[in-house]
């Protein structure tokens, strides 16, 4: 699954799946570009994957966001 999140207007995709545990990240709180992994507390900045936090060693897989008028396009090789 891919999550998507609104970062200063401009939407961003990751896979919603934390890469410690592979649990969804979805449910966990974001303040600015970071989310908070709500099983095990990993940080990671949705903009670039970025572990900003342990226990993850492993940064989000980021997926490449277009918006076309109303639609939200994500490029997934």
């Amino acid at each position: 699954q891919i999550a998507l999140v609104n970062v200063d207007g401009t939407i961003h995709a990751f896979a919603d799946s934390c890469p410690h545990k592979q649990l969804p990240l979805s449910p966990g709180p974001i303040a600015g570009c970071e989310i908070i992994c709500p099983w095990h507390a990993a940080r990671f900045d949705v903009t670039t994957g970025a572990v900003l936090g342990p226990p993850a060693r492993t940064g989000l897989r980021i997926f490449k966001v277009q918006q076309v008028g109303d639609t939200i396009e994500i490029e997934v090789p």
